[in-house]
């Protein structure tokens, strides 16, 4: 039975953390785009670096043909 005033605080106190942590992340938008992190493990680094790495090629396909 005095295990119960021990555990009862010890509880309220981790799902008051816990609220206060999913209130956190939901004001600052970590919930926005959970798609992002499972659709990039699809593309390659090589092509983002390529990409930053040549800017003609951007230039190329902008200009009219």
């Amino acid at each position: 039975m005095e295990l119960f005033l021990i555990l009862i605080p010890v509880t309220i106190v981790l799902v008051g953390i816990s609220i206060w942590a999913f209130l956190w992340s939901a004001r600052n938008d970590q919930f926005e785009d959970l798609d992002k992190q499972a659709y990039s493990i699809l593309f390659d680094e090589d092509e983002k670096v390529a990409a930053k790495k040549s800017p003609d090629s951007s230039a190329k396909e902008d200009a009219p043909r």
